[in-house]
């Protein structure tokens, strides 16, 4: 039900998807649902396993959300940027962030093509989760990373492993702006 599950004064356990829409509600619920899952996943690789999962989730929603549909071609970088451009999109619409982009160098086929790795920045503008992640990272040493581990998911559709290129901390960022460095390296 979309409402969460029902406590037995009738109350909900859960945000309704109507208040997770509130940017405030989801990044609060977030914020609850990462701290507590630290407290019972202490090590790094347990807390990465986390976010990967949420990432594939994500993923797993956008290829119906957004039309996306990995290849598992490693050699088509212009599919792999139009889906990307469209999970950006996504994000957009639903409230994730106000705005975001990419920036690719200006002869990246060339280098793909060429050598079968690429570097890229991805930025966000507000993202509605910066204050949880700043304030788990503070607390925990991770952060949620809901869109960087979906990304990773939708490269690793295409047979290529895509990663940011610096260990992320949210605090390092102003409010209303994040901009990672990615790099790609086809795995085929």
């Amino acid at each position: 039900d979309d409402d969460g599950d029902e406590e037995e004064d009738g109350g909900s356990l859960f945000p309704s998807n109507e208040d997770l829409r509130q940017p405030e509600v989801f990044d609060a619920y977030s914020y609850a649902q990462f701290a507590a899952a630290a407290e019972i996943l202490e090590g790094r690789r347990e807390r990465r396993g986390l976010t990967e999962r949420a990432g594939q989730r994500i993923l797993s929603m956008m290829r119906e959300l957004a039309g996306v549909d990995p290849s598992g071609d490693p050699s088509d970088l212009r599919e792999m940027q139009q889906s990307l451009d469209k999970v950006l999109d996504a994000f957009v619409r639903v409230g994730y962030v106000l705005d975001s982009g990419l920036i690719w160098p200006q002869n990246a086929e060339e280098i793909y093509e060429r050598t079968g790795e690429l570097t890229f920045q991805y930025w966000m503008k507000d993202p509605v989760i910066l204050p949880s992640a700043r304030k788990l990272f503070t607390e925990q040493g991770f952060a949620q990373h809901f869109s960087s581990r979906t990304i990773e998911s939708l490269f690793a559709g295409y047979m290529v492993e895509a990663r940011e290129d610096d260990d992320f901390d949210p605090r390092e960022y102003p409010d209303d702006r994040v901009v990672e460095q990615w790099t790609l390296k086809a795995l085929a």
